[in-house]
């Protein structure tokens, strides 16, 4: 996924235990909604503002809060996005295509020659969504393959869960329902591997046609008794079929004290 860790922490799962929700800091109504989405205003104080290409290519995403900011810049090979980059990281990703879909993303340093930490590897089925995706690390032993996904999805084509292996653990994530709407994947996105990248990543994320209403995440450990680890909840507000609110609500089963609530605002222009 891809945002840098502080603000991501805010979007997905894990965003939403840092701090405890605040009843009087909701943000304002967005204003009308037009094509590009233009600024995300979390009710922590967080804001991510979008700027573009004069192709209307991302080109780049701004996060600041009251103490700090940083920026995140895109580079694209006509209408293939190539390469990310975190102004304050000396990693990047860069993404390798066949035939317009990325086959691998490569995170390694920025400097040349880089060093690369890791791959993440695509297969894909007949109507060109991810089949397998793997997590392929690179260490002074060499590759190691990490975790390997499998995607299911029903009849519609829609996702409904991935299942991750990796040694004796599997975590499967349910996917129960979407909401139908237009959103940029890139907004949803993080420069790390957060818990829940298997379905958070670029070439899962845009093939989508909707939004995952409700993500649930089930551990299986060995012998152990599976259980479900997190439940994250994306309720949505949509207009002229672009996201313009979105309530996203962490339950904890084993760790209550981590359930949480945040509100975003979506603005376009």
């Amino acid at each position: 996924m891809f945002k840098p860790n502080l603000i991501a922490l805010l979007t997905l799962t894990s965003a939403i235990a840092l701090q405890s929700c605040r009843k009087d800091d909701a943000p304002k109504p967005p204003a009308e909604t037009g094509d590009k989405l233009a600024s995300i205003e979390w009710n922590s104080g967080f804001k991510e503002s979008y700027e573009y290409n004069s192709n209307n290519t991302l080109k780049k995403i701004t996060y600041s809060s009251t103490q700090s900011s940083n920026a995140v810049e895109f580079s694209w090979t006509g209408n293939l996005m190539s390469e990310v980059r975190e102004n304050s990281s000396v990693y990047k990703n860069v993404y390798h295509y066949n035939g317009g879909k990325v086959t691998r993303s490569t995170n390694e340093t920025s400097n040349a020659p880089s060093t690369v930490y890791y791959h993440l590897e695509y297969d894909y089925r007949g109507d060109g969504k991810v089949h397998k995706m793997r997590y392929i690390t690179f260490g002074a032993a060499g590759p190691e393959l990490k975790t390997e996904t499998d995607y299911n999805y029903n009849t519609a084509g829609e996702l409904t869960s991935t299942v991750s292996h990796s040694g004796s653990t599997t975590v499967t994530q349910q996917i129960e329902g979407y909401t139908e709407v237009s959103f940029n994947p890139w907004a949803f996105i993080d420069l790390t591997l957060l818990e829940n990248y298997m379905i958070f990543n670029y070439p899962v994320l845009s093939s989508m046609k909707g939004f995952p209403r409700k993500i649930t995440r089930i551990v299986k450990q060995g012998n152990d008794p599976e259980f479900v680890d997190i439940t994250t909840t994306h309720h949505c507000e949509v207009s002229k079929n672009q996201i313009t609110k979105m309530v996203v609500e962490l339950a904890s089963p084993t760790t209550p004290s981590l359930n949480r609530k945040r509100t975003a605002l979506f603005t376009y222009k």
